[in-house]
């Protein structure tokens, strides 16, 4: 097939650019054609270079019409068959050249946002049951035109590490080696509730008086200034270590001994699953993407959203018993594997594509629907 994604965003990455751009190189070396429009100098731009998927620089201005125009001729000279948006702004620019001239355009719904054009596309693809229901309720999506599919996990990059590749990356990153490790990865945003995890350290100290949390993840500057304030404040700083997003985030998975999921609101939960993939239990959030990823009980533990006690209480049900970790990580790493494999999130998403491109609509394909939550 030909297609054509869309991302907007500038030089970091988060998880729905990140999404795309794997899903595009993997398109490009499955034997598709594949462009990525995206704005020059982005971190999209630079992470499918030398990739065989074609950069084609856009800054996805939607007003006046000449870039629409511009990019509807480039669309018709390739003869590119349907366009992938991945961002608002990504999938509103997708959207425009659908209403305006006709091009097919499909998105994946990355988070869940109040936004009317969702119900404009000919398919939008949820990342979750939550997330789907959301956009159908808000968003007015048709069920005909909603999709199902869990984000995948490439369980050759997300795997356990052995002990001295523990130690190595503990060693790069300033943690003991005896020290327990709580690793909270993603963006510093409120809605990732990075304070909870911090206001939940002191009851796992008093326990654990080595334990160290890590936070990974590009800071907003109003929520990060607070986070650090707040760490100054209850004399914390030396229990914490906050580190820049980083390209080799899967060994900082590799090396945690829990990871630490306390976010607000979450459609899909990527780095939960990125843990339990390399054999690292979590303790998340009882709430959106979560309830389907994580086996309460069996693959990590679910507390309530803004509780720090309960927050506290998980971890150190963890902390204090190794056995239990292992088992976790090992049944995580199973389910993760039999549930979120990339060949099988592929084959749905093209299903999808053609079903667009030949003006069928459809219900979501069975292979994204029937995950089961109770399995190892």
């Amino acid at each position: 097939m030909r297609i054509m994604h869309m991302t907007s965003g500038g030089a970091t990455m988060n998880g729905a650019l990140q999404y795309a751009v794997q899903l595009a190189v993997r398109q490009s070396q499955a034997g598709h054609q594949v462009w990525m429009l995206t704005p020059a100098g982005s971190y999209v731009a630079q992470s499918v270079a030398d990739t065989g998927v074609q950069h084609v620089p856009s800054a996805l201005q939607r007003w006046p019409l000449d870039e629409l125009r511009r990019i509807r001729d480039f669309i018709n000279e390739q003869q590119i068959e349907l366009v992938h948006g991945h961002t608002s702004r990504g999938f509103n620019f997708g959207v425009s050249l659908r209403r305006l001239f006709g091009v097919p355009c499909i998105s994946t719904a990355h988070s869940n946002k109040i936004q009317v054009h969702w119900c404009l596309a000919d398919h939008v693809i949820a990342v979750s049951k939550v997330n789907e229901a959301f956009h159908r309720r808000w968003n007015l999506v048709r069920r005909s035109r909603i999709s199902m599919i869990h984000n995948p996990i490439d369980v050759q990059r997300f795997h356990p590490l052995v002990e001295t590749q523990r130690q190595q990356v503990r060693e790069e990153i300033g943690i003991a080696s005896e020290a327990l490790m709580l690793l909270l990865a993603g963006h510093i945003v409120r809605r990732k509730g990075q304070l909870t995890a911090v206001h939940a350290l002191p009851k796992v100290l008093d326990r654990f008086p080595t334990a160290r949390l890590v936070f990974v993840g590009t800071e907003s500057h109003e929520y990060g200034q607070q986070l650090r304030q707040e760490i100054d404040r209850m004399q914390l700083s030396d229990a914490i270590h906050i580190l820049d997003t980083r390209m080799d985030i899967e060994r900082i998975f590799g090396a945690a001994d829990v990871c630490l999921c306390p976010s607000l609101d979450e459609p899909f939960g990527l780095t939960a699953c990125e843990a339990l993939a390399s054999e690292v239990p979590v303790v998340a959030s009882r709430l959106g993407g979560f309830l389907e990823t994580v086996q309460d009980g069996g693959t990590g533990l679910l507390v309530p959203r803004k509780s720090p006690v309960a927050l506290a209480d998980a971890i150190l049900k963890l902390l204090e018993d190794p056995q239990r970790r292992a088992a976790y990580g090992r049944a995580g790493r199973v389910w993760v594997q039999q549930n979120l494999a990339v060949d099988v999130h592929d084959a749905a998403v093209e299903q999808v594509y053609r079903s667009v491109c030949v003006g069928r609509t459809m219900a979501a394909p069975a292979v994204s629907t029937s995950i089961d939550n109770d399995a190892p």
